[in-house]
Parts: C-alpha cells; sequence; structure tokens
C-alpha cells in the first residue's frame, strides 16, 4: 500500500484543485484529513478533488471527505470530486453518497460547473 499525498493547485484566488494519489485509508486520512480541513475553512472556498489518481480508498478516507464537505457547506464553500473510478462511483452510489457529493467525470467538468454557476449568479 501506498499513502496518499495531496498536491494544491489553486486556480483562482478561492478556487483549489487537490490532487489526492496513492492509498486515501485508515492509515492516511488523519494526515490528509488536516490539510484537507485547514484548506477547507477558507470563507467561501471551491474545493475539486481529483481521485483519478487514487489507488484505493476505505471508510476512514470517505469520512474525511464527508467531514472536508461539512466543513465547506458551513462556510459557503463548495466541493466538488472529479476522476472517481468505477469501482469508487458503484460505492458511493450504493451508499447513497451521491446525492450529497458534486460528482464530476474531469476536474475541468468540475471547474465549469462552477463558472457556470458563477455567472448565473452574477
Amino acid at each position: 500500500m501506498e499513502a496518499a499525498t495531496l498536491d494544491i493547485q489553486w486556480v483562482q484566488p478561492a478556487t483549489a484543485v487537490v490532487a489526492l494519489r496513492g492509498d486515501f485509508t485508515l492509515d492516511s486520512a488523519p494526515s490528509l484529513g488536516k490539510k484537507l480541513l485547514k484548506l477547507s475553512k477558507k470563507h467561501k472556498l471551491v474545493l475539486v478533488i481529483n481521485l483519478s489518481e487514487l489507488s484505493s480508498i476505505d471508510t476512514a478516507g470517505i469520512a474525511t471527505l464527508v467531514e472536508v464537505l461539512r466543513t465547506l457547506n458551513s462556510r459557503n464553500g463548495k466541493l466538488r470530486l472529479s476522476g472517481l473510478s468505477e469501482r469508487f462511483r458503484r460505492v458511493m452510489q450504493l451508499a447513497r453518497l451521491d446525492r450529497i457529493f458534486a460528482v464530476f467525470d474531469t476536474v475541468d467538468a468540475a471547474l465549469a460547473s462552477e463558472e457556470q454557476s458563477v455567472e448565473a449568479a452574477g
């Protein structure tokens, strides 16, 4: 197993893309969770998490994503997930988590969705 790592890329002042790589499991979820939660405490942040290079995820990783979503929601931010494997997408559907997370095929689609919602609000 390869511990998960993350890379943050700011695409706009309040929009960040986080690429997760490796295994987002009980071993790595606490340290990654701290980094993601610190990031998600920015007011009105749009966070796109790219999961396309994730090898595996367990309940600890999913719980961390839920916690990040709650934190962002409390600060009027948004969370977008992109690049889910077919297996993880099925797990999300079975657990009905696809109803609480905004899921996109690609980072570009997630970013485009945010641009459209900003234009509609403006």
